[in-house]
């Protein structure tokens, strides 16, 4: 947080291959959550299920794609 370059992190749903050295194209829907710290690995995995969750519940508002 603070810097001046974008940065994001991807979670790509029901996908288990290796991407790194991939080129990809990533087209935004909708915002989910800013940046934010956690204390415990155990609210993170939280955080992540409920992000998961609403980022499905974006996809099905989006069935034209």
């Amino acid at each position: 947080m603070g810097g001046t370059q974008i940065l994001f992190e991807t979670y790509i749903l029901d996908f288990w291959g290796d991407l790194y050295g991939k080129k990809l194209r990533i087209e935004f829907l909708s915002f989910i959550r800013p940046e934010k710290k956690f204390n415990s690995l155990e609210e993170l995995t939280d955080q992540i299920n409920r992000d998961v969750s609403l980022a499905r519940n974006i996809l099905v508002e989006h069935t034209d794609l």
